[in-house]
């Protein structure tokens, strides 16, 4: 499993690294970074001018695309990757599963899907809500973002149990 993991997470930070490359997350072209806005090891900044993030006119094509049924088409499909290349995470060690749960969210950022979730819930409880979210059909953004809201912002529904819950502390 740990060399095949290995790979996997090799994989992921290929893909992530394609796409910052192709077009780097809008909050980072915004200057709003943080730790997942960093960009991948690999990436080369460029220095010429670029085109205002979040370009208005095509932020608003890609709402009217939304608006208007253009199909979505899942994030597995997004990132090149499928459901049966990710190990259960009964299969996996707390340290195995964090990775793949880090790596998995800089893919999101870089793609401009942007997950809230209690910060309290265990990477070992959100991967498999992460790899079910990802089967679902996903409308990829590139010049906005796609919030993908797992916190229900209601501590006694919350998807992960009320221990994780952050919204209870507010």
């Amino acid at each position: 499993m740990e060399t095949y993991l290995a790979q996997l997470l090799s994989d992921l930070h290929a893909a992530t690294l394609a796409r910052w490359r192709r077009f780097p997350p809008h909050f980072y072209q915004a200057g709003l970074r943080d730790a997942m806005h960093q960009p991948p090891e690999g990436y080369a900044e460029q220095r010429a001018p670029m085109e205002m993030p979040g370009n208005f006119e095509a932020s608003i094509g890609e709402l009217e695309d939304w608006l208007h049924g253009k199909p979505a088409i899942t994030m597995f499909d997004h990132f090149g990757f499928t459901p049966d290349q990710f190990p259960p995470a009964e299969q996996l060690t707390e340290e195995q599963v964090r990775a793949l749960v880090d790596a998995l969210v800089r893919l999101w950022v870089a793609y401009n899907f942007l997950p809230t979730v209690p910060k309290k819930t265990p990477a070992r409880v959100f991967y498999p809500a992460m790899l079910a979210r990802m089967a679902e059909p996903a409308m990829l953004m590139e010049h906005g973002v796609n919030g993908i809201e797992f916190c229900h912002f209601n501590p006694e529904g919350c998807p992960f149990g009320v221990e994780y819950c952050d919204c209870k502390d507010y």
